[in-house]
This record gives C-alpha cells, structure tokens and sequence, in this order.
C-alpha cells in the first residue's frame, strides 16, 4: 500500500523522518520527496511540484499533517496561487483519494480562536503569513460529500501523531503482517468439516471436525460459534464483546495433519440459518490468527423434518493478543 505524506518540510523534518520509518517497519509503502530511502519517484523531465503530483496520483492513501508553517505560495510558478501543501490536499480530493488528515494542538486551538475572532493577533501559534492553514482546515472540514472523509486528529508530538495513525493504518498493517504470514509458511490453516449426529427440531446435534492442513501446529486452539448474516456483521456489531452472541469451545493443540473434534448443539429458528466457525489460535512465532468457515443449514423444501447443512471457508483473520484472551477467557 503507498502512502503519500503530504506536509510543509522544514519545519517537520523529524516528524517526517519518524513517519517514514514507522511505515516502513509498519510494511507500508511511503511516498516521501524529502526521504531518500522513500518510493518517491523522481520524474527529470517535470518540475518539483508536478512531480509530487504525479507522485501523489499513484498514491494508494494520503496523510495530511499541519503545524506552523503553510509554505510559500506557488501562484508565480503557474499552480494555483496556493502552497505545495494545499494544491496537494486538494489533488487528493480530485482523484477521490481517501484522506488521512491531521493538524498539532495548537494550530486547533488558533483556528477555533480565530474562527471566532477572526483576529490574527490574538493567535499564539500561527503567523500572519500562515493563515492559508485555516482554509485547509476549512475545506476539510466541510461535508461536501458523503463518500469524503472530513475527520481530522489533532496531536502535540511525533509520538502523539504515529500511535494515531498506527490505529488509523491498523487495518492496512494487520493485513500486511498476514499476507507475511502466509507467503512464509510459517501457518497453520485449519478447516472444519462436520457429520450430523442428531436433529429433533428446533435442536440440530453436529459433530465438528476442525483439520489442520498446514505445515505448522496450532496452539491453544479456541473456537467460537456465532450466528450471523454475514462475518461483516460479526465485525461491524463487535458480536464477540457480549458472551451472549456466542458459544466456546476449547481444543488441545493442532499437529499438522491432525484434527481435533467437539459435539455442537445448535438451534434452528428460522427456514435458512448461517453460523460462522471461527478457530482462533497462536503460531509458534506467537501471533494470534483465526480461520473462518461459513455453516449453512437450509431446511429442506422437498422432505419434512430434513436438513441441508453447507460449509465453506471464509477467511484467515489477524488477532489482537487483548480479543484473544478476551474471548479465550470467557
């Protein structure tokens, strides 16, 4: 994923520097034209700020940050009479990029003053020459479109500033340090399949079988079973915050090419019913990763008192030591 990291330079050297290294360790891809060891590409035959531009559209991502400065205008140069910065938030919103927008404290605190004042010699932080930071904030702040993000974080230092925008990339991160996981081998994967054993509505008795298919034990082995439309659902409601949402099972650990199998009772209230099977577990390496498979059990149109049950998987998921022993401990 390219990020593109869009601030005044001087004045934000080591802000920027922190960013970018955060990123790289982070496995993002940062686009940076003051960071040497950033995938800025550098276009000869176009100018600096063209070439930012450029840059930019082949962004995945931009990160706005403010502070004290707001750059010299480029109006001279044959750009809008704006600084680097602002023509740079502005292509974001053009090409529909999706924003990531954030300004220190003290600038908040000037703009909210000078909002209502709309006198620059009361500010204790923002020059008369950097008032252009207000129309940026103006902008971003209006609800122009409801596809467009206006939200905006404030923070007093670099430290403030990457664990925000670490839980801002969390997604992005989590999913990187899976797709890691997985190319590495260093995995289990764990598949569920099932054999009826009883059903005298509205009570379905099923034995699961969850099979490891990989090269790496599981260990500490939990399964969750929750009932759901879609596992977007599971996610969106925080189903796994109440225990009520859900059922635990505790398995010893998975060798490879070994299964481990638990009875389930489960209740049938409606014509078409979708559980998801989630097996969450650690890796020898120590991180916490689930496997999810799709229950489907129709009742059957043709004959009474018969059942179609489905399964299929879903996903392998990356998890937080805290959900972990949150739901283990249950």
């Amino acid at each position: 994923m390219k990020i593109f990291i869009s601030s005044t330079c001087y004045d934000l050297i080591d802000i920027r520097a922190e960013i970018n290294l955060l990123l790289k360790e982070s496995g993002l891809t940062s686009i940076m034209s003051d960071q040497l060891n950033s995938d800025f590409n550098i276009k000869t035959n176009t100018n600096s700020i063209e070439t930012c531009l450029i840059n930019l559209r082949n962004s995945d991502l931009v990160v706005i940050i403010l502070s004290k400065r707001y750059g010299p205008k480029l109006g001279n140069s044959g750009f809008e009479d704006i600084s680097a910065t602002h023509l740079e938030y502005k292509e974001a919103i053009k090409e529909n990029k999706p924003v990531l927008f954030y300004m220190r404290d003290r600038l908040e605190a000037d703009y909210n003053l000078y909002r209502k004042t709309k006198d620059a010699t009361k500010l204790n932080w923002v020059g008369a020459k950097d008032l252009g930071l207000f129309d940026i904030i103006k902008e971003h702040s209006k609800l122009t479109n409801a596809n467009i993000n206006n939200w905006y974080y404030s923070f007093s230092n670099s430290i403030d500033l990457k664990e925000r925008l670490s839980i801002d990339l969390e997604k992005d991160i989590t999913n990187i340090k899976l797709d890691t996981l997985i190319k590495s081998g260093k995995t289990p994967y764990l598949l569920t399949q099932f054999e009826l054993t009883s059903y005298s509505a509205p009570k379905l008795l099923i034995k699961l079988i969850v099979n490891n298919i990989g090269i790496q034990p599981a260990l500490d082995p939990v399964v969750a079973i929750t009932k759901a439309n879609t596992y977007q659902e599971i996610l969106d409601n925080s189903y796994y915050d109440d225990i009520l949402n859900y059922s635990i099972t505790t398995l010893d650990f998975i060798k490879p090419n070994e299964q481990s199998s638990f009875q389930q009772e489960i209740s049938i209230t409606e014509d078409n019913n979708v559980f998801f099977i989630e097996v969450f577990y650690k890796t020898l390496s120590g991180e916490v990763l689930s496997d999810i498979t799709r229950l489907n059990i129709r009742k059957s149109q043709i004959q009474a008192n018969k059942l179609d049950i489905k399964l299929s998987y879903e996903a392998k998921r990356y998890i937080s030591n805290e959900s972990f022993q949150k739901i283990a401990n249950k």
